[in-house]
């Protein structure tokens, strides 16, 4: 029986991983470097990070994960911020 769903489940399953990858990309990796980066930029009055926004590729290590952790922690604050009233019943 599962050879007659194959065919249809490939196209199913590889559209799924896809869609994955895609919002792997943008949520995980795009999102927190463009929240962190301008406010590495305002903090330290423009002198860090030293690569430009949209070069995330070009950044050093340290750099990379400095700019992403702000950001995922800006992003991680404002989700638990917008969440606490509907929390609290």
């Amino acid at each position: 029986m599962s050879e007659i769903f194959d065919p249809l489940s490939r196209p199913v399953m590889a559209a799924g991983r896809f869609i994955l990858w895609l919002v792997w990309e943008v949520v995980v990796l795009w999102v927190p470097w463009y929240v962190g980066w301008p406010v590495w930029r305002v903090v330290t009055l423009g002198r860090f990070p030293e690569t430009a926004a949209g070069d995330q590729e070009e950044a050093s290590t340290l750099e990379t994960m400095l700019v992403w952790g702000l950001g995922f922690l800006i992003l991680c604050g404002v989700a638990w911020l917008v969440a606490k009233p509907f929390s609290s019943a």
